[in-house]
């Protein structure tokens, strides 16, 4: 690595919900700056959770890729679709058949 180019970094948040819940990003987080700002400095954010409705909207609205496995909750499959950066309204009951992965 060069001096002047950093290598990309990839941040991998499991069972986002316990970290990245709205009452623990009331006060501001490094997680949410990543989200937002931290594709131009090299800087990814993974988030892995079973339930999309725990997760901050702050976040969720950065996200601009989603992998969606199996949900089988009805609440978090509509939240999957109603965050989706792709229209997917019409895919609910897709996400609930999936494989689980």
């Amino acid at each position: 690595v060069t001096s002047d180019k950093l290598p990309f970094v990839n941040v991998v948040v499991e069972e986002a919900p316990s970290i990245l819940n709205p009452q623990r990003m009331k006060f501001g987080s490094v997680f949410r700056d990543i989200s937002r700002q931290g594709r131009k400095f090299g800087i990814g954010l993974t988030v892995i959770s079973q339930q999309v409705s725990e997760i901050d909207q702050g976040v969720l609205t950065q996200i601009n890729t989603e992998l969606t496995m199996s949900l089988g909750n009805e609440i978090e499959r509509k939240e999957a679709i109603r965050n989706a950066s792709a229209d997917l309204f019409g895919f609910q009951r897709e996400l609930q058949v999936m494989s689980k992965g």
